[in-house]
């Protein structure tokens, strides 16, 4: 027989129920049900026909939100997650085929969420499905997949309980005679030591035989062996004829050793119990008993059952500690889904937010058998603070609700601050207080268990009081739970009670404090709004009168309203003069949606001779209700998705007119405080936009001069750039021209140098071969000459001339390379423009700065970094490219040694980078590649101290400089600026941040085309 059919009629059951309203509450769906059923369909569909083996069968255990004609659908889902064997999830049922087209998916109540979970039974077998079902499509998260889990769990252990009570009532009649199930403990029950039962008759010679060895396991017991249930079978003298080994493992006995012997020697215990009170009964009456009782020595649950003969008792035993547990849990859970239901009616329906604690602690003592409840609510100690932040803000705990019995005022106060009682403290350390022995609170104290931080002083002279009052009242189980919301602390729960809390009791009330501290910040959100309203109206009014711009007038106005009322869409309407014509009913301006198509600049002329006629009158429309609207009004509006409307119209004295218009895509009553509020705000709108219109005319006046005033300005300033851009560029020019001289004047003696040197060297040769040739022929020369050779060191003159002469070339060719740069520098003898090597050009100014860059007794060098690219000749202005590249290199030098770097303590390294490369002028971030560069990018590095940002928008205007007072004139960047762009077409700009070092790029083209034609 199927498990799931031999249990079970088909009518619902309330432990299921209890489950599905868990699933409920943890997938927070309308809709759960329980389905068993003895298979799975051959097909998918109520047509198909099934197994020709069995009749298909299903019971729905527990429907929450179904109507019976709703059934079926319920039934082919779960027949979806049988075939499954696994958790299903449907986030979308009107997207999954074939169900989409079922009625009550395409039709009402259209349900769009299922999910499902099998019910498996301990031997594997698929028996049911859990499962729940929501309206709109949705996912579930992985806490509530586990829930599910457990939830399923669970039902299958109670199909269980109710399977194995259900096999008992199938028993023949005859063996329900006095049939009954009873639970009671030893110790309520004393019994004396049962007195052996004498035979009605005589025993027969076989009867009266010894028991039979437990080594034989005569045919009549082996099948007892096999079973699963512990066995003893007894005589009328309770002497012990057979032990199963399932009852030598439960009664932890060895049954060779306990064979033959008192039953009630053997197990005394057992005595004043109601298992011999039912012994003794079983014989006498010679009717079954069937009970349950705890036996303390083993800490179990027993169920007995037992069969009497004539001169024999047969005694069944099965643990079920298990099941009573379960059956605990689940009568647990029923009970805290209850009161999850409770608290949450409370918290939703209560019209204030007194009524809602008062009701949720009521279901919290009636539900959990508390003895006491309270909540405190946190102040802040400003009375206009209605969230708190524990850093910013001193809080107190001020006692708001209580229910049961009072709570002693020196443990728990009406008013506390934080930390300064165990109310404060869990408030303090965010972190729920728990305590299931708080009779033992006072000797934990004296172990030093759970007592040990400081930030617990105040506590610790309480927990004495806290153990006397739990003594004196018998309260056990103590919760202290902070709410928070978003970690701000709102208040604390407590509750007490008579008893220990379970887990599943903790893990609701967790819940439910979260719930209630939820609650409590709504309500406190709601109150505040309120206040807030109408100070933010009138704020809202101040800011616009302290406002002389009307466009930023109206613009604050329709935006602030629009938040304060949370509607769809609020404008201005601008409204021709009263007697012009036409008629004009325009939007200014206006603030919506990021999804409601907009307004703005609509001209409503349709509307014209209906509404400018009432704001000429300055009469307030307002709507409702689209439905109660006249024809006109609602083929106008139904196409704008407008089903509520509010137009308040303004005038100003003078003769301007125009309206705050108000709409909502939904029904939307507007109340009175609501009209009354907008209607100040719209007067102080109109007093607002006079000021602003008498503000513009006086600002026209002025705009005049302070035209006039600022063109001379401007001309003065560029007066002020071309004279020091002249003094500067007269400068640059004076010092290429001396610096070309220098270089003619010095190139005329190197060059009689160096042409006369090539000679001199062969003539010295020619001496030194002269000498040897004399050394060789005359070995012996006179003592004159002799003393003259040995005076001028002859051997080192001859050895060291050629060296000389050597030097002489190098240095000869150093001032040449010299001169070279400065003619280079100078470019005073090339045309304007002209194809260089910028290179050169870069070459060129390193070496005029040499005497800066190299180390001077305590500075150091600054080293320079070079990375040049292949470059082509480029056409440009090399002279003032090089005053460029000048001024850049010398401001980098000046960045290095006011960092520091060059000072012996520095540990960095004064760096100069410089990179040239090709690229393309045009490049955007979609196109990164450059095939064809037609742009030199000259790079130049240094890792100063760098520049704040906001200096670099101003680094290239006249007269700015970042150096100190008298360091730098502020005129070699703007003058760069103007070669760089305006003679070269190209660019210049700086990267750079604060202790990073700064970077400038220029970018000229590779050819300038107006001198390339």
């Amino acid at each position: 027989m199927p498990e799931a059919s031999c249990a079970f009629d088909e009518h619902p059951n309330e432990a299921f129920k209890d489950l599905a309203q868990l699933a409920t509450y943890v997938c927070h769906t309308p809709v759960a049900a329980i389905v068993f059923s003895n298979g799975i369909r051959q097909g998918g569909s109520p047509e198909l026909e099934v197994s020709s083996r069995s009749q298909y069968r299903c019971w729905m255990k527990a429907a929450l939100g179904l109507s019976p004609e709703q059934f079926g659908l319920c039934i082919d889902l779960c027949e979806v997650t049988l075939e499954r064997d696994r958790l299903t999830v449907i986030e979308d049922l009107s997207q999954e085929a074939p169900v989409c087209d079922r009625p009550f998916i395409k039709s009402y109540p259209h349900y769009r969420f299922y999910a499902g979970i099998p019910l498996v039974s301990p031997k594997g077998t698929t028996v049911g499905t859990l499962c729940v079902l929501d309206y709109e499509p949705r996912q579930l998260d992985l806490s509530q997949r586990k829930a599910l889990a457990t939830l399923s769990r669970q039902a299958t252990r109670s199909l269980r309980v109710l399977r194995d009570f259900g096999t008992y009532f199938q028993r023949p009649a005859w063996q329900d005679l006095d049939y009954g199930v009873r639970a009671n403990p030893f110790s309520k029950h004393p019994y004396k030591s049962p007195t052996p039962l004498l035979p009605s008759t005589p025993l027969s010679s076989s009867e009266s035989k010894s028991p039979v060895s437990q080594e034989e396991t005569p045919n009549g017991f082996s099948i007892l062996e096999t079973i699963t249930e512990a066995f003893f079978a007894v005589d009328r003298q309770w002497r012990l004829l057979y032990i199963n080994r399932r009852a030598e493992k439960l009664w932890n006995i060895q049954r060779n050793q306990v064979t033959d012997t008192n039953l009630w020697e053997t197990f005394p215990d057992l005595i004043p119990s109601v298992f011999a009170e039912e012994c003794h009964a079983a014989f006498e009456t010679q009717s079954c008993r069937h009970f349950e009782e705890y036996y303390d020595p083993l800490g179990l649950w027993l169920e007995v059952r037992l069969h009497p003969e004539a001169q024999r008792l047969s005694i069944y035993f099965r643990d079920v500690t298990q099941y009573k547990k379960n059956e605990t849990v689940l009568i647990e859970q029923s009970h805290l889904s209850i009161l999850v239901s409770a608290v949450s009616s409370a918290l939703a329906q209560s019209q204030t937010l007194d009524e809602s604690l008062d009701r949720s602690l009521k279901a919290l003592l009636d539900h959990l058998q508390a003895r006491s409840a309270g909540i405190w609510l946190a102040q802040a100690d400003d009375p206009d603070t209605t969230t708190f932040d524990r850093t910013d803000k001193p809080l107190t705990l001020v006692e708001h609700t209580t229910a049961g019995e009072t709570l002693p005022e020196l443990l728990f106060p009406k008013t506390t601050v934080l930390g300064a009682s165990w109310l404060g403290w869990v408030a303090e350390t965010r972190e729920p207080y728990i305590n299931n022995r708080l009779d033992r609170v006072a000797k934990d104290l004296a172990l030093d268990v759970p007592f040990e931080s400081p930030s617990l002083e105040h506590p610790l002279l309480d927990v004495e009081r806290l153990g006397t009052w739990a003594q004196e009242y018998d309260i056990q189980g103590l919760v202290l739970y902070p709410l928070i919301v978003e970690e701000r602390i709102l208040g604390v729960l407590l509750i007490c009670a008579s008893h220990p809390w379970t887990e599943d009791a903790v893990s609701v009330l967790d819940w439910l404090s979260s719930t209630i501290g939820l609650s409590v910040d709504r309500a406190w959100a709601r109150e505040a709004l309120v206040n807030r309203r109408k100070s933010l109206l009138f704020r809202l009014a101040g800011q616009i009168r302290n406002s002389l711009d009307l466009d930023t007038i109206l613009d604050t106005a329709v935006h602030e309203i629009r938040s304060l009322l949370q509607i769809d869409r609020c404008y201005y309407l601008w409204c021709s003069g009263e007697g012009e014509s036409p008629l004009t009913l325009a939007v200014t301006h206006e603030a919506c949606g990021k999804e409601i198509p907009s307004f703005l600049g609509e001209s409503f002329m349709s509307q014209a001779e209906r509404l400018v006629p009432k704001i000429w009158q300055l009469e307030t429309v307002q709507l409702n209700d689209l439905t109660q609207a006249d024809a006109e009004t609602r083929e106008f509006l139904e196409p704008l998705d407008v089903k509520a409307q509010l137009i308040l119209p303004l005038g100003t004295r003078s003769g301007q007119f125009g309206a705050i218009a108000c709409s909502h895509g939904s029904r939307r009553i507007w109340n009175d405080t609501e009209v009354e509020l907008l209607q100040a705000v719209v007067d102080q709108l109109a007093i607002a936009i006079d000021q602003a219109e008498l503000y513009a005319k006086t600002c026209a006046a002025a705009l005049a001069a302070q035209t006039q005033a600022r063109q001379l300005q401007e001309a003065m300033e560029h007066l002020k750039q071309t004279e020091a851009q002249l003094i500067q560029h007269e400068k640059m020019s004076s010092l290429g021209q001396m610096v070309a001289g220098i270089a003619h004047e010095i190139n005329n003696p190197v060059n009689f140098i160096t042409g006369n040197i090539s000679h001199a060297s062969t003539y010295i040769e020619d001496l030194l071969g002269l000498i040897d040739l004399y050394q060789r022929h005359i070995p012996n020369p006179p003592e004159e000459i002799e003393e003259e050779i040995e005076e001028i060191d002859l051997e080192f003159v001859e050895e060291d001339l050629p060296k000389l002469i050597d030097s002489m070339k190098m240095g000869a060719e150093r001032i040449r390379q010299i001169v070279v740069s400065l003619r280079n520098f100078s470019r005073l003898d090339e045309a304007d423009v002209k194809g260089v090597d910028i290179h050169e050009g870069i070459e060129s100014t390193l070496l005029i700065l040499h005497n800066r860059l190299k180390g001077k007794g305590e500075l150091a060098p600054i080293r320079i970094i070079k990375y040049y690219g292949d470059l082509p000749k480029v056409n440009c202005f090399p002279g003032l490219l090089n005053q460029v590249f000048m001024n850049i290199i010398a401001n980098a030098i000046d960045a290095v040694e006011d960092a520091g770097l060059r000072t012996p303590q520095s540990s960095e390294t004064p760096t100069i980078t410089i990179c040239t490369e090709t690229t393309c002028s045009g490049l955007t971030p979609e196109t990164n590649t450059c095939t064809e560069p037609d742009s030199v990018t000259i790079r130049m590095r240094d890792n100063g101290p760098g520049i704040k940002s906001q200096m670099l928008e101003k680094l290239f205007d006249p007269f700015f400089t970042t150096k100190s007072v008298g360091k730098g004139t502020g005129l070699g960047l703007s003058i760069g600026y103007q070669i760089i762009v305006e003679k070269h077409r190209g660019r210049i700009w700086c990267e750079s941040e604060p202790g990073k070092g700064t970077e400038f790029f220029i970018q000229i083209p590779l050819h300038q085309p107006e001198f390339d034609r």
